[in-house]
Formats: structure tokens, C-alpha cells, sequence
């Protein structure tokens, strides 16, 4: 039978190791989802910018019409690949979660705790071995609410920067129908 001190340690030592790795993966995972946020948010703005050149440079209300046609068919496409994108990113994570999680278990259960004491030497109470394996789980829980938290903050920035791009143009609509209406 393994040193209980030493199980514990060894016990503590891979939970500190999943943590880790679960903290890497939605670290990573996030980084990932900004990037695509910011690629298509980028995208969207180039293409409202272009948009709004094209209008003011127009003459013509039909041509107008044909231009905002042209333009705008383009963004389901950008959303379809951006959430695309967000899903195998998701997929990845979802993954890499299970294996940690995997990997966890396995050492666990090769660690034979059940043979080990149910309270830790010089503490009272029920002071059980779960407990390394529910803080596991609670700093995971908090890792992926944090990562939950931040991609609805990033979503919120992108929507608004649309928002404001999307009211400019308008306004440069409006400019450009006074001018012409005063040629």
C-alpha cells in the first residue's frame, strides 16, 4: 500500500495538472473565438466601408438599389463560415476537455484512493479525498464561465462597432440623397 501523504500529494499533483490543461484549453479556445469574431467583424466593416463608397460615388438611385444588393448578399455567407468556425472551435475544446477529463479518472482510479484513509493526517472533520476532485470541477466550472463571459462581452463589442458602422452609412445615405436632390 502507497504512503497515504504521498497518494495525496500525487493526488493533489494531478489535479493541479488537469487544472492546467483545462485552464489552456479554454484559454485557447477563446483566443481562438476572438479571432474569428474579429476576422468577421473585420470583414463586415470592409465590406459596409466599401458599401458606403460605392453609394457616394453613385449617381443613380437604381444603381443604388443594384449596389445594396450586391453588397449586402455577401454577409449570411461571412455569418455561415464565422459560426462554422466557432463550432469546430467549440468541437476542439469539447474534445480536449474529455480527454483531460480521461486522463484525470485514469490516474484516479490507478491511484487505488479508496484503499487510502477517508480524512487527511492532523485535520478534523470529514476532510474527504473528494475534495481535490470538486475543487477540480469548481475551478472548471468557473474557467468556462469566464471564458462564457468574455466571448459575450467580445460579441457585444462586434455588435456594436456593426451597429455604429451600419449607422454611418445610413447617415452618408441620407447626405448623399440631399446632395442629389440639390444638383
Amino acid at each position: 500500500m502507497e504512503n497515504p501523504v504521498s497518494a495525496i500529494s500525487d493526488s493533489c499533483q494531478n489535479q493541479l495538472h488537469a487544472t492546467q490543461q483545462l485552464a489552456e484549453t479554454v484559454l485557447s479556445g477563446t483566443e481562438k473565438i476572438d479571432q474569428v469574431v474579429l476576422t468577421a467583424a473585420h470583414a463586415l466593416f470592409n465590406e459596409q466601408m466599401q458599401f458606403a463608397q460605392a453609394l457616394v460615388n453613385s449617381r443613380d438611385t437604381k444603381q443604388m438599389a443594384l449596389l445594396q444588393s450586391s453588397f449586402l448578399s455577401h454577409t449570411p455567407d461571412c455569418v455561415i463560415k464565422c459560426q462554422k468556425d466557432m463550432l469546430q472551435i467549440c468541437h476542439e475544446m469539447q474534445s480536449q476537455v474529455e480527454k483531460t477529463m480521461e486522463q484525470y479518472f485514469e490516474h484516479a482510479s490507478n491511484a487505488q484512493l479508496m484503499s487510502l484513509p477517508t480524512t487527511m493526517p492532523g485535520k478534523k472533520g470529514d476532510g474527504s479525498l473528494m475534495g481535490p476532485m470538486t475543487d477540480l470541477f469548481n475551478v472548471w466550472g468557473a474557467a468556462f464561465r469566464e471564458a462564457s463571459t468574455l466571448a459575450t462581452q467580445n460579441l457585444e463589442v462586434a455588435r456594436a462597432n456593426f451597429e455604429k458602422v451600419n449607422d454611418a452609412i445610413l447617415e452618408d445615405k441620407k447626405a448623399a440623397t440631399v446632395r442629389e436632390k440639390h444638383k
